[in-house]
């Protein structure tokens, strides 16, 4: 972690412990960012989902048929700074492969990603589920989701 980061957590703690003393679920992506958010809040159970690629879902070779399909999940709020203008990009450079993007989450520009797969012509290979509570979605052992780092 960052020195930077530690200052904003000290000066962001009674806010955040307000609002995670009320909030269903704690998540966290990285082990570090957990255990600073446990110590915000003793006694609230934190989730870490890890940013990784896990290896067995790596492409198999094509061999000149198409394989199984590629599912890509990805669990945010539905506005610019999450990445997802750029997920949706990268989908359509992915045109020719199987790979399908599940999004779950809700925001004030879901609209305008919905009018973006369709301008992109994926809209047949992307979803919009909406929020679901953590319970339903799918076992995350099964799915694809790496951080996306957005470069302009």
């Amino acid at each position: 972690g960052s020195a930077l980061l530690r200052a904003a957590h000290a000066l962001l703690k009674p806010v955040t412990r307000r609002i995670w003393s009320h909030a269903g679920a704690v998540v966290a992506n990285s082990g570090w960012l957990g255990r600073l958010a446990e110590t915000a809040v003793p006694g609230t159970a934190v989730d870490v989902i890890p940013n990784a690629i896990e290896e067995r879902f790596a492409p198999a070779a094509r061999n000149g048929r198409a394989g199984p399909w590629v599912e890509v999940l990805a669990v945010a709020r539905l506005i610019p700074r999450k990445g997802l203008e750029e997920l949706l990009h990268a989908m359509a450079l992915l045109r020719a492969e199987p790979v399908r993007l599940v999004i779950q989450g809700q925001g004030s520009h879901a609209d305008a990603f919905q009018r973006l797969a369709v301008s992109l012509g994926i809209a047949d290979r992307v979803s919009f589920g909406g929020f679901k509570p953590r319970a339903l979605l799918p076992d995350r052992r099964r799915w694809i989701l790496r951080r996306l780092v957005a470069r302009r």
